[in-house]
């Protein structure tokens, strides 16, 4: 395969977890297996958005599936429906929603490499705003907890919401974990997460440079005859 194909592969599949633009939905369609979104922005035409194209809403990797003047729709699957906070913010006409362009191959990466693949969800346990900045602690448990905690690092990235942040702190019980924010002002000013309600659920992305390592790890464990059962069990 040449290096034009494998660019080619790449192109608009990776976004970097920066905000471009908050943005309430414009309608609203349940269809029989999924919603159809649409948005309504003289911004889609301005960066060139074609049919096809991937925009991360919410840090959900969608695909643009309809294109009528500057109405810009997307279709949301059950699949995406299950593993997202997408359903509760739905309900909300006047929610702003995140919205990120893929990163083109070879530009600046600001925040750090997200596929756009929800790994689950986290509740807000609690926030506390002090000298500008907002701290909150998130919450996960159950699936999403499987999915997502053992990539947790204190001061590694997360994407929450299509958002790239920092960790601060890292909390496990029996129960569940919980992790530490802190939202800057200019971050407050460009997402929606400082008009989080305690209770709310957000999209939560485990770092993916950390999700590849461990499964090779895993793979390199499984491939030795000589392995233990519990070495096989891998780093999950």
């Amino acid at each position: 395969m040449s290096v034009r194909n494998i660019l080619a592969i790449m192109r608009g599949t990776m976004f970097s977890g920066l905000v471009e633009l908050k943005l309430p939905f414009f309608s609203l369609q349940k269809q029989e297996k999924f919603y159809e979104l649409t948005f309504k922005s003289q911004i889609f035409q301005e960066k060139e958005t074609w049919l096809g194209d991937s925009i991360a809403v919410n840090g959900a990797c969608l695909t643009v599936s309809a294109i009528d003047g500057d109405h810009y729709s997307f279709q949301i699957s059950e699949e995406t429906l299950l593993r997202s906070a997408f359903k509760k913010s739905l309900e909300d006409s006047d929610f702003e929603h995140h919205l990120e362009w893929a990163v083109k191959l070879g530009s600046r990466l600001g925040g750090h490499l997200v596929s756009g693949h929800v790994d689950g969800v986290a509740r807000l346990q609690q926030r506390l705003e002090k000298d500008r900045c907002f701290y909150l602690t998130l919450e996960l448990t159950g699936e999403s907890r499987e999915r997502i905690a053992p990539f947790l690092v204190e001061k590694a990235s997360v994407t929450v919401n299509g958002t790239s942040l920092t960790v601060n702190k890292v909390f496990d019980s029996h129960e569940a974990t919980s992790f530490d924010l802190c939202l800057i002002p200019h971050t407050l000013q460009e997402t929606h997460l400082g008009s989080l309600a305690l209770g709310d659920f957000v999209n939560v992305e485990a770092d993916l440079m950390a999700k590849h390592w461990c499964r090779f790890q895993d793979y390199q464990k499984l491939s030795k005859p000589e392995a233990t059962q519990d070495q096989r069990k891998g780093c999950l």
